[in-house]
């Protein structure tokens, strides 16, 4: 190529270089200043112009602002799903970018107004509603989540009871404690149930309500006598966490708890946690059913319950930690004659004065009316009511550190609960409860403040140096204790702590058994006779309290009666006597002389 012909096709490339460089300059200002409907053509194809796309933005965003207020496009659905992509994770894009709601926000101005007041007059269903609308997810996925509803302070009133049919996590402001319990008060009207959880297969969405958590709230009844008995304040169907909440004043249970497989319920694993349960029309708690175990009610206060404050008739048994009652079985104890009453039948007591059948009114004990027990009336209302009641035979229950309070009726609890601690430990506990109490040193069967029909395994007893008891009655009366005897330097076994029945020589026994000095340890003493046989055949062998070889001088013998002589032993004497025709000494007894000692 020629000097010429190589310039000419430099300058073509320059040529063709200043082309592409000029529509490139013309694409890239119509990119940049184009309108918002201008494309720009690239070898890839049209892209649109800046102003053009955030038109599109804006117009996309109007539209998903849309979508996420209007319900009927899937509006604030909550949901989400593990997959097995890499993404992990995947969320419709028409939920709310929160698991977390406020009713506050579905209220109306009106009714806001009514809740922050403290009235609860305005029914707020229709704004519960529209919460639990955007809080359902479409379809049964591997991990729903458990959105959070906040509940503002103030009263929320609803007209009707409430279903929960998926997990929730509902949040107010209250407590379960005396002080703080009305921060957020959820109201209901007379006749009403109030929350009821219900499990997958029992509502009509069949979605359930297990791992849900109710904490911070007072739901409060619309009056103890104003209502069915069947109207709880919660209904537990399935298995849920109440915290740190009060329930009063239903016709019902303040918190229920009936599940078995017949009913298709199931709360296994129920938690009581810092709960008020007052002024309800039939128990504080009741748990009742093949499937209402392994659960625990802790720091729970049942108080001024119609009947019992906590009710326990589960298959497997509970556990109850640090709980309170006072002022139960309203309808359950009464005055009469002097005494007071509980009553063991939820038929008879109306038509049975008390003290005339101890099948239908057992004693507590003396006793004045009390404002909360009054006089027994005939005709009246009465019921099974009790501090505490454990009637399940299978039911394993166990109260640990519970107390009850005085003036209210006792507690019935029968095997195979325990009770351990607390004041159950030291009573009241009515005559017929059988569990296991282990309390103040004590291992009973049961107790009770009448001291009748007590037995009691004691490990020491204060002020006896008393090792081992067992205990027929409450005073000790008819006891039998081992105990440590500093002066003789041995053990001993006592009855009624006075009568010494045996002793087990110690090493540094002052013991002698008529020797110049001590026997030393590991020597068996047995005071008095013993009896041998059974039946009419039991005959008495010991050592004869009476000096040599003389009769005795008094008592009443059997035939077969015999004894050791006391003292010492000659050459030719004998060891003792044996009752030859039994009768008083001395009158009609004869005694014949045996053992001859030879040389």
């Amino acid at each position: 190529m020629t000097d010429i012909s190589a310039l000419e096709a430099y300058a073509g490339q320059l040529s063709e270089a200043a082309s592409r460089s000029n529509a490139a300059s013309v694409k890239q200002h119509g990119y940049i200043h184009g309108d918002d409907q201008a494309d720009v053509d690239t070898e890839n194809g049209p892209v649109p112009s800046i102003a053009k796309q955030a038109r599109l933005s804006r117009e996309k965003t109007s539209t998903l602002e849309a979508d996420l207020a209007d319900p009927s496009q899937g509006g604030g659905k909550v949901w989400c799903r593990h997959t097995r992509v890499a993404s992990a994770v995947a969320r419709s894009v028409n939920d709310r970018l929160s698991d977390h709601i406020n009713l506050l926000d579905k209220l109306s101005p009106a009714q806001r107004a009514n809740v922050e007041s403290g009235a609860g007059t305005l029914d707020c269903t229709d704004a519960w509603d529209a919460l639990l609308m955007d809080l359902k997810y479409p379809g049964p996925f591997v991990y729903p989540v458990t959105p959070k509803v906040s509940l503002p302070m103030g009263a929320i009133y609803f007209a009707s009871e409430k279903v929960i049919e998926q997990r929730i996590h509902i949040v107010g402001h209250g407590g379960g404690q005396s002080g703080g319990d009305y921060g957020t008060t959820i109201k209901f009207p007379a006749d009403c149930s109030g929350l009821i959880f219900k499990k997958a297969n029992t509502g009509p969405s069949e979605n359930g309500s297990d791992g849900s958590i109710l904490e911070g709230v007072f739901v409060q009844g619309g009056g103890i006598n104003a209502g069915a008995r069947t109207k709880h304040g919660i209904d537990m169907q399935a298995r849920i966490q109440l915290r740190n909440s009060t329930v009063n004043g239903f016709s019902g249970s303040g918190v229920n708890i009936v599940a078995d497989v017949a009913n298709r319920k199931n709360a296994n694993l129920w938690v009581l946690d810092v709960v008020k349960l007052r002024g309800n029309g039939v128990h504080g708690l009741y748990v009742q059913g093949g499937d209402s175990n392994a659960g625990i009610a802790t720091m729970v206060d049942a108080s001024n319950n119609n009947r019992c404050g906590i009710n326990d008739e589960s298959f497997l048994g509970n556990t109850y930690l640090s709980c309170h009652t006072s002022a139960n079985g309203k309808q359950g104890q009464v005055h009469y004659a002097g005494n007071r009453y509980y009553c063991k039948s939820n038929t008879l007591g109306g038509s049975t004065t008390p003290g005339t059948n101890s099948a239908v009114w057992g004693l507590v004990g003396a006793g004045a009316v009390h404002p909360v027990y009054p006089d027994w009336v005939s005709g009246g209302e009465y019921y099974i009511g009790f501090s505490y009641r454990s009637t399940g035979s299978n039911a394993r229950n166990v109260f640990l550190g519970c107390y009850a309070e005085g003036a209210q009726p006792p507690a019935h609890i029968l095997k195979p609960a325990v009770v351990i601690g607390g004041i159950l430990g030291a009573g009241p506990l009515t005559p017929e409860s059988t569990a296991l109490v282990l309390s103040d040193n004590r291992i009973s069967d049961f107790e009770n403040t009448n001291n009748s029909s007590l037995y009691t395994f004691s490990i020491g007893l204060k002020g006896t140096n008393t090792v081992l008891g067992l205990f027929a009655v409450g005073d000790h009366s008819n006891g039998l204790c081992q105990q440590w005897d500093p002066t003789l330097g041995a053990w001993v076994w006592k009855h009624a702590n006075s009568t010494q029945l045996s002793y087990m020589t110690a090493a540094n026994t002052t013991i002698t058994a008529g020797r110049p000095s001590p026997i030393g340890g590991g020597v068996m003493g047995i005071p008095r006779p013993i009896v041998l046989g059974s039946g009419s055949g039991q005959r008495m062998f010991g050592k004869a309290t009476w000096t040599g070889a003389v009769n005795p001088p008094s008592g009443v013998f059997a035939q077969g009666d015999t004894y050791i002589f006391a003292g010492a032993s000659t050459i030719g004497g004998k060891v003792g006597i044996s009752c030859t025709t039994g009768g008083d000494a001395g009158v009609t007894a004869v005694f014949g002389k045996w053992g001859e000692i030879v040389a």
